[in-house]
């Protein structure tokens, strides 16, 4: 029988300056999806730039604001 998986989408954000601190929140959610501790649920994490398409707009943040608005998420870490 299949296995019911909750997946969780975690947006993490802050400034360049913090980069090493969004690395960790990633590597925060492969341990806990690797480790098997909770093997019903899923986090993707996701950040700019590595989550979101290049584009054009009026201002590089509506750019991205638009891709969140349409891929969503459950959690938000703002660093």
């Amino acid at each position: 029988m299949a296995q019911q998986m909750t997946k969780l989408r975690v947006f993490v954000s802050g400034p360049s300056d913090v980069t090493a601190l969004k690395d960790v929140v990633f590597e925060v959610a492969k341990e806990i999806n690797d480790s098997g501790f909770m093997p019903d649920l899923y986090l993707e994490a996701i950040s700019h730039p590595n989550s979101f398409m290049p584009g054009v707009g009026p201002h590089p943040q509506k750019v991205i604001e638009s891709q969140l608005e349409r891929i969503g998420y459950d959690i938000y870490i703002g660093l």
